[in-house]
């Protein structure tokens, strides 16, 4: 029994960042029934993150002891996760700073008690060492976006939104599910480890490539990847600016990072299907090249037909999904580049621009009116050129051109398909047509560049500033230009941790 509670004890102090900001978030939501000034919200949601990076930083010194790492437990800490649980803290703390004068005061404290625990429940997925605590993670975001999805725009338009939202994101709960159960069903086991085990002894079984395709597919509506993509238009022009910021970036963390989770711990293991002489992972890793390819495309063409600035987004970070599909397809074994390296590589720098897209779009306002559609930004940089200027440099990274960090971002992606192991010449054909992609990418793009920049303005811009929408903003837009100069900054870190070491 000692050696049980042992476990259980030191499996929780794995996660105290999350237990602090769970605590928060239920102080919070408490606290929401009292009348206090707005602007408390925000500051304890900041402060309880800003608790759990420290914490999170403080996990240095444990991950050099085994005995904090029970491999039989919920959750375990390595390197990798290390990083990306700073990752969705990082994100969760720009998301923070974006909503701070965005939401009424009536909802202030259920809005940040959310979203509070929606980067907990992030957290908690990349910290995950069994199938069940990565569906309770998931669960703990997906509930979180609902709430503050309807907060964040409470009119028919949002409504109907979060209502499409809400349905979708049960509907792929059920297929990650349906899977989970197909996979208990062949092993009998949820732990990570315990399922590598009893998958090494398992021999042919196909229910495990079964499983593996529904896993995929619960996984692929986070990430809005074709075929799962079709709600993300219809909520992104929905919701308010800063509830499409938060689906196009924390989605994306935290589906990356629980696939890569699942293809490497648990299915990497699995062996030759009954039908086909192939390994399951080869098969698995296949289909998320055909997601990947199907992705860039349609994200690509969707976003050329449109005039509304956040759907062209939203089929953007479909593409965008597409191209980061590429880098978990080519797998850790690129000769040159791993693919595992340069997705999270392009997942730091996707948050980072996206933020400062979404963020800066959120400033731009004529009569106190949100702009929605492309001509709406018409001369916007010889009104407010210092917006424009955020705005061009997010297009540009997004785009792929220097000097930005999402040039990086791209470049690693290709050279990681395109220089990966003898046996997969698919994955060459893959970076060239991310490549292309890009090119098509670039022209709607460059079209909303060219509005600001070439046209001149029918309205006049309002000049209210928000501080911290705009400390947001600033945080993506210097930190795409500064690690375009310096990417070994960030790669060095993302090397380091994929390498087994944790921190500068």
């Amino acid at each position: 029994m000692d050696g049980i509670y042992r476990t259980i004890i030191d499996s929780w102090k794995l996660i105290l960042p999350e237990l602090t900001l769970l605590s928060a978030s239920a102080a919070m939501f408490v606290g929401s029934l009292l009348r206090v000034p707005r602007t408390v919200w925000p500051l304890v949601s900041l402060g309880a993150i800003t608790c759990g990076m420290l914490l999170w930083v403080g996990e240095h010194g444990w991950l050099a002891k085994d005995e904090f790492i029970p491999s039989a437990s919920l959750f375990i800490t390595d390197p990798w996760r290390w990083l990306g649980r700073g990752i969705v803290y990082a994100t969760g703390s720009l998301l923070v700073l974006s909503a701070w004068q965005q939401v009424s005061a009536a909802y202030a404290g259920e809005y940040f008690a959310c979203l509070t625990s929606l980067v907990a429940g992030a957290g908690l997925v990349v910290a995950a060492n069994d199938l069940v605590s990565l569906f309770l993670g998931l669960e703990i975001v997906s509930l979180s976006t609902y709430v503050v999805l309807y907060i964040s725009r409470r009119d028919l338009s949002g409504l109907e939104a979060t209502i499409k939202y809400f349905l979708l994101s049960i509907f792929s709960s059920a297929i990650f599910l349906f899977g989970v159960s197909l996979l208990y069903l062949a092993v009998g086991r949820t732990n990570y480890l315990q399922i590598r085990l009893q998958l090494q002894d398992l021999g042919n079984n196909p229910l495990v490539l079964v499983s593996g395709l529904f896993v995929i597919g619960g996984l692929g509506f986070r990430l809005a990847a074709v075929p799962f993509h079709f709600y993300a238009p219809e909520v992104f022009a929905g919701t308010h600016p800063i509830g499409a910021a938060l689906l196009a970036v924390m989605p994306k963390v935290v589906g990356f990072l629980a696939i890569y989770q699942v293809l490497t711990e648990i299915y990497a293991a699995a062996v030759a299907t009954v039908a086909l002489n192939i390994q399951v992972s080869s098969l698995l890793l296949l289909t998320i090249s055909v997601l990947a390819g199907a992705s860039m495309l349609l994200g690509n063409l969707g976003a050329l037909q449109q005039d509304n600035i956040y759907r062209l987004l939203a089929y953007s970070s479909i593409a965008h999904t597409g191209y980061m599909l590429v880098g978990l397809a080519a797998g850790a074994k690129g000769q040159l580049v791993a693919g595992e390296q340069a997705l999270v590589f392009y997942l730091g720098a996707y948050v980072l621009m996206s933020v400062g897209v979404f963020v800066g779009l959120l400033c731009v306002r004529q009569g106190e009116k949100l702009a929605e559609y492309i001509d709406e930004l018409s001369g916007l940089a010889r009104s407010r050129p210092m917006l424009a200027l955020c705005l061009a440099v997010g297009l540009l990274s997004l785009t792929g051109l220097p000097p930005t960090l999402g040039f990086w971002g791209k470049v690693l992606l290709f050279l990681a398909a395109w220089n990966a192991p003898e046996g997969q010449p698919t994955l060459r054909y893959l970076a060239v047509f991310l490549a292309v992609n890009a090119a098509i990418g670039a022209w709607y793009y460059l079209r909303v560049i060219g509005v600001m920049y070439l046209r001149q303005p029918v309205r006049s811009y309002d000049r209210a500033v928000d501080i911290p929408a705009w400390l947001a903003c600033g945080i993506g837009t210097v930190a795409t230009l500064v690690l375009f100069f310096v990417p070994g900054l960030w790669w060095g870190t993302v090397a380091r941790a994929f390498s087994g070491t944790v921190g500068p």
